[in-house]
């Protein structure tokens, strides 16, 4: 017993020293911004000059967390579950408030993951949480392909820059290995993986692989949910745009369209809660590497944007989610998303 508790209290130290590096160097990055005068404060005066272009920005928001959200129905109701669109968005808004508001770097999936499944059948649990992870699995990966959509058409405005071409290698680095890892997932003979599992007998690791090889006869659903994500971050550069329009008028431009994903990419890395000073500084030497100024308070705007749904999600979270996931039948599972 004495053991058990000694290695708890080391992991909840190694937590919180993970915790207290990840915010420390979200300080360092947004003290070197403000002193170097990367940030003009008095460019958010724009907000209240131009509260169409705010408008627009929340609508675009919106429509980021909606369909993020529908990804989850799509892949659950391919696993014989069923999740109206609601209670998703509910469960969306509840993983950014936890993600934004609580150390850690996966305590917003963390959140979804308790509260789709806790009501949940024991038997089920494992195979519920994986498809909550791989719903983000999939939002992750279609993000590393948005950059390449437009670089076809500012590829000249961007060549000359190291950042830039190293940010599109990392992309591509990992779009094709996550595609190469999911398509081994999906299509290894099964004799492979009865060799493997007979190898390593992980029973929590091969529960989730096969739960990922239930997708085999519903790719449909992978194609479909892959779909929703490149809608949702077309969004959130719409979203991105609207702000710079507001805050850095100079800097709306078409190439935004290939700069943007980008820094989300940098923005996602796990280095500080929510990518706060990532970000920004990522933004900052992305629109510099194009000539222009404002990345950081685009950065910053959009972060406030991402503030106002999280405060949301805290308030629904407080309301308490009171959602079960409800098993389908066999013609069920081919209805309409939502019902």
């Amino acid at each position: 017993m004495a053991a058990a508790e000694g290695l708890e209290q080391a992991a909840r130290a190694r937590r919180w020293m993970s915790a207290v590096l990840r915010f420390g160097i979200a300080a360092l990055l947004m003290a070197y911004l403000i002193q170097s005068s990367a940030i003009d404060w008095q460019a958010f005066r724009g907000f209240g000059d131009h509260p169409d272009l705010v408008l627009a920005a929340l609508v675009s928001l919106s429509v980021t967390v909606v369909a993020t959200a529908a990804r989850l129905p799509i892949l659950l109701r391919a696993m014989g579950f069923g999740l109206c669109l609601v209670p998703a968005i509910q469960l969306t808004l509840m993983g950014l408030f936890f993600g934004l508001f609580l150390p850690g770097s996966a305590s917003g999936d963390a959140a979804k993951i308790y509260y789709a499944v806790s009501q949940q059948a024991r038997g089920t649990r494992a195979e519920l949480a994986t498809v909550v992870l791989f719903d983000r699995a999939i939002g992750m990966w279609a993000m590393f392909i948005m950059p390449f959509l437009a670089l076809p058409f500012f590829w000249g405005a961007v060549s000359g820059s190291d950042g830039i071409r190293t940010l599109l290698s990392f992309c591509a680095a990992v779009f094709l290995l996550g595609g190469s890892v999911l398509a081994l997932v999906l299509f290894a003979p099964t004799s492979w993986v009865d060799r493997a599992r007979s190898l390593l007998r992980l029973e929590l690791a091969w529960r989730v692989v096969d739960a990922i090889r239930g997708y085999r006869s519903s790719l449909r659903a992978i194609g479909l949910a892959f779909l929703m994500s490149m809608a949702a971050h077309s969004a959130a550069i719409g979203t991105t745009a609207f702000v710079a329009g507001a805050v850095a008028p100079e800097s709306q431009v078409p190439e935004l369209a290939l700069v943007v994903p980008l820094g989300f990419v940098a923005n996602a890395l796990p280095l500080t809660p929510g990518g706060i000073g990532v970000g920004e500084y990522a933004f900052h030497r992305l629109f510099e590497a194009i000539g222009l100024d404002g990345g950081a308070e685009v950065a910053l705007g959009w972060r406030l944007g991402i503030l106002s749904v999280s405060l949301l999600g805290g308030l629904l979270y407080a309301r308490g989610f009171r959602h079960r996931l409800r098993r389908l039948d066999g013609q069920d599972q081919h209805g309409e998303m939502g019902e």
